[in-house]
């Protein structure tokens, strides 16, 4: 199964920094928000009746909020049965903002743990 999917992101920043050295102390306060719109895919492969594997990406940003944003997520899923399914797999997160001053230029990576309950 394949679907294509758009929308919006919503990112809010905030910074709370203290600093303290022989007696001097200075803190450092900030916070800031935007919208990026966002457009993407989404593939779903069922090897056999329990264990299927996802794929799911979309970017967005277009300077319309940040420069880029950008997102990969793959995962391989093991169904007990029709209301439990577990998933396991990785992920990529990539955003670069830069407006007024506030910059958010990051890449977050790392395993990704699922469990899907359905009613």
């Amino acid at each position: 199964m394949q679907a294509r999917f758009g929308g919006k992101y919503y990112w809010r920043i905030e910074t709370d920094a203290k600093v303290s050295f022989l007696g001097f102390s200075r803190s450092i306060q900030s916070d800031f928000d935007w919208f990026d719109p966002i457009v993407g895919a989404r593939a779903h492969y069922h090897i056999n009746d329990k264990i299927s594997i996802l794929a799911q990406g979309d970017v967005g940003g277009f300077a319309v909020g940040s420069d880029l944003t950008w997102q990969a997520l793959a995962t391989i899923n093991y169904s007990f049965n029709d209301k439990l399914t577990v998933s396991a797999g990785y992920k990529v997160l990539s955003v670069d903002y830069e407006n007024d001053g506030h910059v958010f230029d990051a890449t977050l990576k790392g395993p990704v743990l699922g469990l899907t309950i359905r009613f």
